[in-house]
């Protein structure tokens, strides 16, 4: 069950985040996920808690915003809450990371790394 929220509010967040990630097909936002799954795995199990916690704390308030996500992510990303802006810069980094990850759309985001960390 974890697993499927934790999918679920990723995309949701990430879709918020990178517009590009809008226009994704399944296959990609299942490799976003499966790259950031494989990050966090090798994680200590109260960081991976922490991320779903502040999953779930961005679609509850969202369901306060009456729905408008990029308000929540405006507000946390300019929190005064030291916890909420920590919490919105470490899954907004993993977005960006699941999605720079994925070789086959370097081309289409105009990116060239010099060469690639596995």
């Amino acid at each position: 069950m974890l697993e499927t929220y934790f999918r679920d509010g990723f995309l949701r967040f990430q879709k918020g985040v990178i517009p590009r990630a809008r226009r994704f097909t399944p296959e990609q936002d299942e490799e976003s996920v499966r790259i950031v799954t494989k990050f966090l795995q090798a994680r200590p199990a109260s960081i991976r808690i922490k991320v779903i916690g502040f999953l779930l704390l961005a679609d509850l308030m969202t369901i306060l915003f009456l729905g408008q996500r990029q308000k929540v992510i405006q507000f946390l990303f300019d929190s005064s809450v030291p916890l909420l802006r920590k919490g919105f810069w470490g899954v907004n980094t993993l977005a960006k990371m699941s999605v720079f990850c994925q070789t086959s759309l370097h081309a289409d985001l105009n990116y060239h790394p010099k060469e690639l960390l596995r």
